[in-house]
């Protein structure tokens, strides 16, 4: 009998080291899962530092880093919907689209466009306003009409992009003006690394401002908590109180606007 029970001792010994290193195994998962972006972030770090030796030197690191602040703005808007457990797959083709048209509305025929020559500040305002009438009508489209929205945006995306070929002239556009180019190609200051002149551009600091106002919105506000609520569980939300719809079309708008926003960043670097 003593020997029973020292077996038996042991065994559920046994089963709670096997729980507690379960557990443990578990707990990093879900910090890995949690922290995936963050992760491939380190893994390409490492990748491309040793694919090349210059990739580390703070002039290659500095002159990368404003390059992707128009990616960073489209992120930013896709992100909102993906908190309310929904997809936007059309951002890329709104951004090429509202850019391209755009650089035809200003350019002269000579350079490429449609003759418009309207002025930069109009141009701006329309491309704004189109992102947010394209998101809207993608949210719309998804609540009313109960569409899948992953499948829903990636048509859009491929009819926007056959708009965009469709339009397209035989030659870029270009000579956009000062105006026009201020968020993508305009610059703050100058720092100067390793004896080499690095431009801090306006598009960095407006990513980092529309980083901030997500970052207020999605934490400290009741909208923001309104997108969380509905991407944890749309019924309870709705059972809550919260319209849920008008939420997701708000959450497609503003991805819209991003995609705009994006757009503006982008062709004014490209001018």
């Amino acid at each position: 009998m003593i020997v029973f029970g020292e077996t038996s001792k042991s065994a559920v010994g046994a089963v709670e080291t096997m729980k507690k290193r379960i557990d443990y195994l578990n707990r990093v998962l879900f910090l890995l899962l949690d922290n995936i972006a963050w992760l491939l972030v380190v893994v390409s770090v490492v990748v491309f530092s040793i694919m090349s030796d210059r990739f580390l030197r703070p002039y290659s690191l500095l002159g990368i880093i404003p390059r992707v602040a128009p990616i960073g703005i489209l992120v930013i808007g896709q992100s909102f919907t993906m908190l309310t457990k929904h997809f936007d797959l059309s951002s890329e083709s709104v951004l090429g689209l509202v850019a391209f048209s755009a650089a035809l509305l200003i350019a002269s025929p000579e350079l490429g466009g449609w003759g418009t020559v309207l002025p930069g500040w109009l141009v701006i305002g329309l491309m704004l306003g189109a992102g947010v009438l394209i998101g809207m009508f993608n949210g719309f489209m998804i609540t009313k009409l109960k569409l899948n929205n992953l499948v829903y945006t990636i048509a859009i995306l491929i009819i926007l992009r056959g708009v965009c070929y469709l339009i397209s002239p035989s030659t870029s556009a270009s000579d956009l003006g000062d105006g026009f180019g201020w968020l993508g190609g305009g610059s703050l200051f100058t720092v100067t690394v390793e004896g080499k002149p690095i431009r801090v551009q306006v598009s960095l600091f407006f990513f980092f401002l529309v980083f901030a106002a997500a970052h207020v919105i999605t934490r400290y506000t009741r909208f923001g908590r309104n997108i969380y609520a509905v991407g944890s569980n749309r019924e309870a939300a709705r059972a809550a109180g919260i319209r849920s719809e008008r939420i997701i079309v708000a959450v497609y708008t503003i991805s819209g606007f991003c995609a705009a926003l994006a757009a503006w960043a982008l062709a004014g670097r490209m001018d």
